[in-house]
């Protein structure tokens, strides 16, 4: 803390250098468990007291740590206090020293990856709202600086937050203008970052490895927000994406394209048609291996078997290679050879129970949420009548923790006390008490344990009489045998006396 608005402190110049920045990592990534002592740390490391109170910087601290951010050791140093820092700290570093100087400082060399780190770190809506307000307008400018990293982790941080999905995609549309805004050559000029990429030139075209990332990226917004991408990829003709689906760069992309978010359920089937009488040779390729198990598993049950029965035509070219092999044993391509109609049955009935649960396990929206909540109430309350009626219709909604309809509520004391008990369980195990009172009523699950009870018991008895009955004929049998010995005994006797 000596020399606060004098100069730099030991521990910035310490920061700042080459060899020095590494202790200063060092210290800080130690610290990360243990916030109560890391957060004095920084303080005095940028001489600003308070800043976890959201107190104003010093004068000097600003463009200190700009300067900071500029230099070798210094950036290092501030990258890996962001990646350690607590999120409170976020919002000053940013506000205190970066604001309105991001596009500055992701021109600068080293500079741009503290940015990136800041960028990786964000979460918060009205942090990311601000980063995005920042570096939205400078997409061309960044890719022609070499800096679309940048973009990369802005994409990242809005998906993250859930926030400002358009204006981070509007961004990479407009960098990469002309050819962005063309839905035919959208795709293409995005995976080889190349605005001025025309129809004429897309075969030319290579996927560099910063394309793929940004495109993944994208992909991971919702589908309101990167449709037109979506739309370029299903404008692609079938050799273009089962080439991209063979390289070592896109065919991460074709993988997010049957996985992502941003890809509905929807799409999917076109998409897999573009790889119609591919899949051996995408078995056999090293990355073209992984877009069609992708490919496989996002597919309806006649895509399976379309693609399981080129798999079979092509199967003794497959046997030489690892890969295929691979791929052969994922999507069970013996099982399905050797009986296809106990396969068909069982798909069949695991694409049902997909459609059944698809609300439960597909992400909540407002309005998916608000659907399903009304549908799970009125279930609720139909089995709740068929089981026990009106006094089980209210412990069942109460276990839930639904609450009761405005206009019929029910006086607390002529409430029957299970309703009671069903509304506390509601907020402690809703679930669990919902069981119980299923399986009181005479639910299959509680008819299920009561016969196996029975046949329990049944057995038990059974077995019983089993060892009963061995007794018994275990002692006739000693009977015999002593009857028989005494014989034989008087019979000698008589011998002998003779």
């Amino acid at each position: 803390g000596e020399g606060e608005g004098e100069g730099p402190s030991p521990l910035v110049e310490m920061a700042a250098h080459s060899c020095g920045c590494l202790v200063v990592q060092a210290a800080v990534r130690a610290l990360r468990s243990q916030p109560e002592t890391l957060v004095p740390l920084v303080e005095r490391l940028l001489g600003w007291p308070g800043m976890a109170n959201a107190s104003n910087p010093p004068d000097g601290v600003s463009g200190g740590l700009r300067e900071l951010a500029c230099s070798v050791g210094g950036a290092r140093s501030l990258e890996a206090l962001l990646e350690a820092a607590p999120a409170k700290l976020l919002f000053p570093l940013y506000s205190g020293g970066l604001r309105s100087h991001l596009l500055e400082l992701s021109h600068d060399k080293n500079a741009n990856f503290v940015v990136q780190r800041l960028l990786e770190r964000a979460s918060d809506p009205a942090l990311v709202g601000l980063l995005v307000g920042e570096l939205a307008d400078a997409g061309a400018e960044l890719l022609a600086g070499g800096r679309a990293g940048v973009l990369w982790k802005l994409l990242e941080a809005c998906a993250r937050a859930k926030c400002k999905e358009k204006e981070a995609f509007r961004a990479v549309v407009s960098m990469l203008s002309p050819a962005g805004s063309s839905a035919a050559t959208l795709a293409h000029s995005l995976l080889a970052l190349s605005p001025n990429l025309t129809e004429e030139r897309i075969a030319s075209a290579n996927p560099t490895p910063l394309g793929s990332r940004l495109a993944q990226a994208c992909l991971q917004l919702p589908p309101a927000a990167c449709q037109p991408l979506i739309a370029s990829f299903h404008k692609m003709s079938n050799p273009e994406f089962a080439k991209l689906a063979c390289d070592s760069v896109g065919s991460r992309v074709v993988e997010a394209l049957f996985v992502a978010p941003g890809c509905p359920a929807g799409s999917h089937p076109p998409l897999a048609k573009k790889l119609k009488g591919e899949a051996a040779r995408l078995a056999r390729d090293r990355c073209g291996s992984h877009a069609l198990e992708k490919c496989f598993a996002s597919v309806d049950v006649d895509g399976k078997r379309a693609i399981l029965n080129e798999l079979l035509l092509a199967e003794t070219s497959l046997a030489s290679s690892p890969h295929a092999a691979l791929v052969c044993k994922k999507v069970r391509l013996a099982d399905y050879k050797r009986r296809q109609t106990d396969w068909l049955d069982e798909e069949t009935g695991h694409e049902k129970k997909r459609r059944m649960f698809a609300d439960i396990l597909a992400p909540d929206t407002p309005a998916t949420a608000a659907a399903a909540a009304t549908a799970a109430e009125k279930g609720a309350e139909k089995r709740a009548r068929a089981l026990g009626g009106e006094q089980l219709d209210a412990l069942v909604v109460g276990a839930l923790g639904y609450a009761e309809p405005k206009g019929e509520a029910v006086d607390e004391p002529t409430r029957p006390a299970a309703t009671n008990e069903g509304a506390e369980a509601g907020t402690v195990g809703g679930f669990e008490f919902l069981g119980k009172v299923l399986g009181a009523t005479g639910s299959d699950r509680a008819q299920r344990k009561k016969r196996k009870k029975e046949r329990e018991q049944n057995e038990a008895v059974a077995e019983g009489l089993a060892v009963a009955e061995g007794a018994a004929e275990g002692d006739k049998e000693a009977k015999k045998a002593k009857k028989d010995k005494k014989d034989r005994d008087k019979g000698a006797r008589k011998f002998s006396m003779n």
